[in-house]
């Protein structure tokens, strides 16, 4: 009997295959780990004195560059809301 002639062997054979693919592609591939970066979730900001004002305006350039580090571009600091937490 020929194996194209009946489905239910095609597919049958079709399954098997790709689970041996399935399995052969994880045993063989390379270990993925993710990279680790550096001061992504910090930024500093240099104070010049003590007034809360410097303070609050040093914290909002901060975060917003947090911001930009973490989504890659600065359109995130016009995304409605964020501009409330990045201001001074």
């Amino acid at each position: 009997m020929n194996i194209l002639s009946n489905p239910a062997s095609l597919y049958r054979l079709l399954a098997r295959c790709l689970a041996v693919g399935l399995v052969f592609g994880f045993l063989f591939s390379p270990a993925v780990q993710a990279v680790q970066i550096e001061g992504l979730y910090s930024h500093q900001t240099q104070v010049s004195g003590d007034d809360e004002s410097e303070r609050a305006e040093a914290f909002a350039t901060a975060l917003a560059a947090v911001i930009v580090k973490l989504t890659g571009g600065e359109d995130a600091l016009l995304v409605p809301g964020v501009d409330a937490f990045c201001e001074d």
